[in-house]
């Protein structure tokens, strides 16, 4: 797989693009203005998108040909879910205030609506006279945004470090999704970035759990605990929880009207079981694993609806 093959054309068109927001000026107003330049790009843009999508699909088919590219991204987007996936448009030569102008799915468009930027590119190509009015600033950018995450999966680097995410990103976000939101990152782009989500630990079962389903399926990447970290701790992990199982059973026995769901939680049980005391008892027990969990530095991983986790069914087969 040669990652520069496509990238350093995306750049190519990002930065002319760019040079265009410095002649149009890029607001909620101007989303319907079109243009022979505008059509051009778009043209240009979806080649790429169609090349890219072909490449994609053969890299993940064992190098087997799509029958069309509209085939190959209806089978990937099956996996991965690349209709959820949301970019934003973070480059401050851009002044959209409405957050659906500046945070949107580009590929989460139905056939022939206002988002749909491969009709228009197919209407332009073929009657460009015509058809000239459908390739419009809005057109233009969903398509360059699709091809921008197209890139990332084509790519599929392995991220360290971390981002933080910005107030205002935050605000058109909203408090839902902005709070199971870890970062948002460029990868490269001056004009584009993606979400990220943060999974979460669920102790003493050395398990990534992640973000809600509807928050993750938005973000293209998604930081976890490196595999070494998860494997080092497992074992002991098992240990802590046959331990604190063992603690809840004796402790059960002295109160067997306690009621129990498959909802709680060792220290949910704990709670239920013998207050705030036996949380702390069971709590020590799991306490050094915690801190080696959410000490670590995490990774970035591109989210292709793949579960990350270290688990084991036989981990829960002895509950009070």
């Amino acid at each position: 797989m040669n990652i520069y093959l496509y990238w350093p054309v995306y750049k190519i068109l990002e930065r002319e693009v760019l040079q265009l927001a410095e002649s149009i000026h890029f607001d909620d107003d101007q989303l319907g203005v079109y243009s022979v330049r505008i059509a051009e790009l778009l043209i240009r843009c979806s080649m790429e998108i169609e090349s890219l999508i072909k490449d994609l699909y053969r890299n993940n088919n064992s190098g087997q040909e799509p029958k069309s590219p509209g085939a190959a991204l209806l089978s990937l987007d099956k996996v991965w879910g690349l209709k959820h996936k949301v970019v934003i448009i973070s480059s401050p030569s851009i002044y959209f205030d409405k957050k659906e102008n500046r945070l949107f799915a580009p590929f989460g468009y139905e056939r022939e609506d206002e988002n749909d930027y491969y009709r228009a590119y197919n209407a332009v190509k073929h009657d460009r006279v015509k058809n000239l009015r459908m390739a419009t600033v809005h057109i233009l950018l969903r398509a360059l945004a699709a091809l921008y995450l197209l890139n990332i999966y084509y790519k599929d680097e392995v991220i360290r470090g971390q981002n933080s995410i910005t107030k205002d990103v935050y605000t058109i976000l909203g408090p839902v999704l902005g709070s199971a939101i870890h970062s948002t990152l460029g990868l490269g782009s001056a004009l584009f970035s993606v979400l990220a989500g943060s999974y979460t630990i669920r102790l003493p079962v050395i398990e990534d759990v992640g973000v809600k389903p509807t928050e993750a399926l938005a973000c293209t990447y998604l930081y976890k605990c490196a595999d070494s970290l998860l494997k080092s701790l497992h074992q002991p992990a098992i240990e802590a929880q046959k331990k604190a199982y063992e603690i809840l059973r004796e402790e059960l026995s002295k109160n067997p009207k306690v009621n129990l769901t498959n909802a709680d939680n060792l220290l949910g049980m704990a709670e239920k079981i013998g207050g705030i005391d036996l949380v702390r008892r069971i709590w020590r027990l799991i306490h050094d694993i915690w801190n080696e969990l959410t000490k670590s530095q995490k990774i970035g991983v591109l989210n292709k609806g793949q579960p990350i986790c270290i688990h084991s069914d036989s981990l829960h087969k002895d509950n009070p």
